[in-house]
């Protein structure tokens, strides 16, 4: 039975995740974890099944959100210290294979695009080497794609952490480490990524990054 739940959660999640509707995933990976856990328990029936279904609720917790000190401290809180030792080991090894990253960064970073409407969409493009010192203008980006600019990621600030600033001017030179959010025809944008894709080399390929803060438009001084 466990294993029947198990597998038809994981399709109903992973449907309504995938088709782009709206499921959260922090009680789905705490049942995921439950009914692994209960499968182990029929299997060592020597132990409580608690001792497999708590450690494997704080892996849970950890690997998907990661969320280290709520997962013990939400395992801690319900069921008591009794099987704090196991949920402690569970979330070091949990913590190692996961890193910082999590299941919310992931699917963000999935989709660099983003669909505005049947045929058009918008997306995220980093700017190559040899764009970097010209401006839009000296591009001609809006004859030679089709395409508008509709904001611009800069890397600038010393924490490292990007901004976004909307409406950018056509006259601002790009830099090092900018990304263009690019909007237009589904084909276009194609074209462009190609483009981009041909002009890269893999030192510039998009890494993991933190979320941006949005700059109102027409401000281009360093705040």
């Amino acid at each position: 039975i466990a294993l029947l739940a198990l597998f038809a959660k994981m399709i109903a999640t992973l449907a309504t995740v995938g088709s782009g509707g709206s499921a959260g995933l922090l009680v789905p990976s705490l049942f995921f974890s439950t009914m692994v856990a209960a499968v182990f328990g029929d299997i060592f029936t020597e132990y409580q099944p608690m001792m497999f279904i708590i450690p494997a609720m704080t892996a849970s917790l950890v690997s998907i959100v990661n969320v280290p000190l709520a997962a013990i401290l939400f395992t801690v809180e319900l069921y008591g210290t009794s099987y704090m030792v196991p949920a402690l080991i569970m979330l070091v090894i949990a913590s190692v294979f996961a890193h910082d990253h999590t299941i919310y960064r992931t699917q963000r970073e999935r989709h660099d695009g983003r669909q505005i409407m049947p045929g058009v969409g918008s997306r995220r493009i980093r700017v190559p080497v040899s764009w970097v010192g010209q401006t839009l203008i000296d591009l001609d980006f809006r004859n030679q794609f089709d395409l508008n600019v509709i904001g611009l990621m800069e890397y600038r600030d010393e924490s490292g952490i990007p901004r976004v600033r909307l409406n950018t001017s056509s006259t601002t030179p790009l830099e090092m480490g900018d990304v263009l959010v690019v909007l237009g025809r589904d084909e276009k944008l194609e074209v462009l990524d190609e483009t981009v894709r041909r002009l890269s080399t893999p030192a510039e390929k998009p890494s993991d990054n933190p979320e941006p803060d949005i700059v109102p438009s027409g401000t281009d001084e360093e705040e």
